[in-house]
Protein backbone atom coordinates (compact mmCIF):
# COMPACT_ATOMS: atom_id res chain seq x y z
CA UNK A 1 0.00 0.00 0.00
CA UNK A 2 1.07 3.51 -0.55
CA UNK A 3 0.96 4.72 2.81
CA UNK A 4 3.47 1.72 4.07
CA UNK A 5 6.69 3.55 3.58
CA UNK A 6 9.17 0.87 4.97
CA UNK A 7 7.54 -1.86 2.74
CA UNK A 8 7.69 0.70 -0.43
CA UNK A 9 11.28 1.24 1.02
CA UNK A 10 12.39 -2.49 1.22
CA UNK A 11 10.83 -2.93 -2.38
CA UNK A 12 13.06 -0.39 -3.79
CA UNK A 13 16.23 -1.45 -1.98
CA UNK A 14 15.17 -5.31 -3.60
CA UNK A 15 14.50 -3.51 -6.98
CA UNK A 16 18.09 -2.43 -6.93
CA UNK A 17 20.30 -5.59 -5.41
CA UNK A 18 18.11 -7.00 -8.39
CA UNK A 19 19.31 -4.90 -11.21
CA UNK A 20 23.12 -4.58 -9.36
CA UNK A 21 23.28 -8.98 -9.30
CA UNK A 22 22.12 -8.33 -12.91
CA UNK A 23 24.41 -6.35 -13.76
CA UNK A 24 27.43 -8.53 -11.79
CA UNK A 25 25.72 -11.50 -14.22
CA UNK A 26 26.61 -9.87 -17.39
CA UNK A 27 30.10 -8.52 -16.28
CA UNK A 28 31.14 -11.81 -15.87
CA UNK A 29 29.72 -13.39 -19.09
CA UNK A 30 31.19 -10.92 -21.04
CA UNK A 31 34.55 -11.46 -19.45
CA UNK A 32 33.75 -15.09 -20.13
CA UNK A 33 32.95 -14.37 -23.64
CA UNK A 34 35.97 -12.14 -23.97
CA UNK A 35 38.37 -14.98 -22.84
CA UNK A 36 36.78 -17.45 -25.42
CA UNK A 37 37.18 -15.15 -28.17
CA UNK A 38 41.08 -14.87 -27.37
CA UNK A 39 41.46 -18.98 -27.08
CA UNK A 40 39.38 -18.95 -30.58
CA UNK A 41 41.70 -16.64 -32.04
CA UNK A 42 39.75 -16.57 -35.75
CA UNK A 43 41.82 -15.17 -38.41
CA UNK A 44 39.53 -14.27 -41.27
CA UNK A 45 39.10 -11.17 -44.14
CA UNK A 46 37.24 -8.70 -42.18
CA UNK A 47 35.99 -5.88 -43.70
CA UNK A 48 36.94 -3.21 -41.57
CA UNK A 49 35.88 0.12 -42.94
CA UNK A 50 32.73 -1.69 -44.02
CA UNK A 51 32.24 -2.75 -40.16
CA UNK A 52 32.97 0.34 -38.60
CA UNK A 53 30.56 3.10 -41.14
CA UNK A 54 27.56 0.91 -40.46
CA UNK A 55 28.63 0.78 -36.56
CA UNK A 56 29.27 4.78 -36.75
CA UNK A 57 25.74 5.03 -38.32
CA UNK A 58 23.92 3.45 -35.72
CA UNK A 59 26.03 5.00 -32.80
CA UNK A 60 25.23 7.62 -34.77
CA UNK A 61 21.47 7.77 -33.80
CA UNK A 62 22.10 6.70 -30.22
CA UNK A 63 24.48 9.82 -30.00
CA UNK A 64 21.85 12.30 -31.48
CA UNK A 65 19.26 11.18 -28.61
CA UNK A 66 21.80 12.32 -25.72
CA UNK A 67 21.99 15.31 -27.53
CA UNK A 68 25.88 14.72 -28.98
CA UNK A 69 27.19 14.52 -32.24
CA UNK A 70 29.09 11.65 -33.80
CA UNK A 71 31.64 12.92 -36.51
CA UNK A 72 32.80 9.51 -38.68
CA UNK A 73 35.79 9.75 -40.89
CA UNK A 74 36.78 6.07 -41.91
CA UNK A 75 39.27 5.47 -44.92
CA UNK A 76 37.35 3.05 -47.16
CA UNK A 77 38.41 -0.26 -48.34
CA UNK A 78 40.67 -1.43 -45.51
CA UNK A 79 40.56 -5.22 -44.60
CA UNK A 80 41.74 -7.01 -41.78
CA UNK A 81 42.59 -10.95 -40.92
CA UNK A 82 40.85 -11.37 -37.63
CA UNK A 83 37.20 -11.38 -36.31
CA UNK A 84 34.18 -9.16 -36.94
CA UNK A 85 32.96 -9.72 -33.75
CA UNK A 86 35.96 -8.88 -32.08
CA UNK A 87 36.22 -6.05 -34.12
CA UNK A 88 32.55 -5.33 -33.31
CA UNK A 89 33.35 -5.16 -29.01
CA UNK A 90 36.17 -3.48 -29.53
CA UNK A 91 33.97 -0.60 -31.44
CA UNK A 92 31.39 -0.82 -29.37
CA UNK A 93 33.36 -0.18 -26.11
CA UNK A 94 35.08 2.76 -27.69
CA UNK A 95 31.94 4.34 -28.52
CA UNK A 96 29.88 3.15 -25.43
CA UNK A 97 32.70 5.34 -23.22
CA UNK A 98 32.98 7.94 -25.67
CA UNK A 99 29.24 8.44 -25.01
CA UNK A 100 28.97 8.09 -21.54
CA UNK A 101 31.84 10.72 -20.95
CA UNK A 102 30.73 13.50 -23.43
CA UNK A 103 28.48 16.06 -22.16
CA UNK A 104 25.08 16.86 -23.97
CA UNK A 105 26.22 19.42 -26.85
CA UNK A 106 29.04 17.63 -26.75
CA UNK A 107 30.80 15.26 -30.28
CA UNK A 108 32.70 11.83 -30.39
CA UNK A 109 34.62 11.38 -33.31
CA UNK A 110 35.57 7.78 -34.63
CA UNK A 111 38.27 7.59 -36.99
CA UNK A 112 39.66 4.92 -39.25
CA UNK A 113 42.81 5.89 -40.85
CA UNK A 114 46.09 3.96 -42.58
CA UNK A 115 49.54 4.15 -41.48
CA UNK A 116 52.29 1.89 -43.18
CA UNK A 117 50.49 -1.50 -42.71
CA UNK A 118 48.42 -0.70 -40.02
CA UNK A 119 44.99 0.21 -39.76
CA UNK A 120 44.61 2.69 -36.74
CA UNK A 121 41.08 3.07 -35.33
CA UNK A 122 40.90 5.91 -33.05
CA UNK A 123 37.87 7.11 -30.99
CA UNK A 124 38.00 10.64 -29.15
CA UNK A 125 35.65 12.68 -26.89
CA UNK A 126 35.45 15.87 -25.17
CA UNK A 127 34.63 14.68 -21.59
CA UNK A 128 36.54 14.95 -18.39
CA UNK A 129 39.91 12.77 -19.68
CA UNK A 130 41.50 10.60 -17.47
CA UNK A 131 44.13 11.09 -14.82
CA UNK A 132 47.68 11.97 -15.43
CA UNK A 133 49.55 8.45 -15.05
CA UNK A 134 46.09 6.47 -15.41
CA UNK A 135 46.21 6.43 -19.19
CA UNK A 136 47.47 2.48 -18.74
CA UNK A 137 45.38 1.72 -15.32
CA UNK A 138 42.20 1.97 -17.33
CA UNK A 139 42.74 -0.87 -19.30
CA UNK A 140 42.84 -3.11 -16.30
CA UNK A 141 40.39 -5.24 -15.71
CA UNK A 142 37.82 -3.87 -13.04
CA UNK A 143 39.24 -0.51 -13.27
CA UNK A 144 36.28 2.44 -13.70
CA UNK A 145 36.08 5.93 -12.46
CA UNK A 146 32.64 7.21 -13.62
CA UNK A 147 32.03 10.83 -11.93
CA UNK A 148 28.37 11.03 -10.85
CA UNK A 149 25.46 11.45 -13.54
CA UNK A 150 28.16 9.55 -16.06
CA UNK A 151 27.27 6.24 -17.16
CA UNK A 152 24.07 6.11 -18.66
CA UNK A 153 22.02 5.11 -15.57
CA UNK A 154 23.72 1.86 -15.13
CA UNK A 155 26.29 0.04 -12.96
CA UNK A 156 30.05 -0.31 -14.45
CA UNK A 157 32.43 -3.33 -13.57
CA UNK A 158 35.84 -1.73 -15.93
CA UNK A 159 35.61 -4.70 -18.23
CA UNK A 160 35.21 -2.66 -21.57
CA UNK A 161 38.96 -1.57 -21.92
CA UNK A 162 40.33 -4.28 -20.74
CA UNK A 163 38.36 -6.23 -23.51
CA UNK A 164 39.45 -3.48 -26.50
CA UNK A 165 43.05 -4.12 -25.50
CA UNK A 166 42.33 -8.34 -25.49
CA UNK A 167 40.69 -8.33 -28.65
CA UNK A 168 43.27 -5.88 -30.41
CA UNK A 169 45.85 -8.26 -29.07
CA UNK A 170 44.17 -11.45 -29.94
CA UNK A 171 44.67 -10.19 -33.83
CA UNK A 172 47.92 -8.97 -33.39
CA UNK A 173 47.46 -5.55 -32.71
CA UNK A 174 47.44 -3.06 -29.63
CA UNK A 175 45.45 -0.28 -27.86
CA UNK A 176 46.43 3.08 -25.88
CA UNK A 177 44.58 6.29 -24.54
CA UNK A 178 45.49 9.49 -24.13
CA UNK A 179 44.38 12.60 -22.81
CA UNK A 180 43.07 14.85 -25.80
CA UNK A 181 44.42 18.26 -26.23
CA UNK A 182 41.54 20.70 -25.86
CA UNK A 183 39.84 17.91 -23.45
CA UNK A 184 38.36 14.53 -23.72
CA UNK A 185 40.19 11.13 -24.52
CA UNK A 186 41.48 9.71 -26.88
CA UNK A 187 41.96 6.17 -27.92
CA UNK A 188 43.86 4.21 -30.42
CA UNK A 189 43.27 0.96 -31.63
CA UNK A 190 46.24 -0.01 -33.96
CA UNK A 191 45.39 -3.46 -36.42
CA UNK A 192 47.71 -5.22 -39.00
CA UNK A 193 46.26 -4.99 -42.60
CA UNK A 194 45.03 -7.58 -44.43
CA UNK A 195 46.88 -8.73 -47.60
Amino acid sequence: PEDNARARRALELAARSVERLDGLVSSIRRTDEAIAALIDRPRRPVALSELLTRLGRGYARVAAERGIGLDLSVAPGLTISGGDELVEVIAENLLDNALDFSPPGGRVTLSLTVDGRLAVLAVRDHGPGVAPGDEERIFERHVTHRPDGQGGGVEHYGLGLWIVRRNAEAMGGGAWAANAEGGGLAVRVVLQLGS
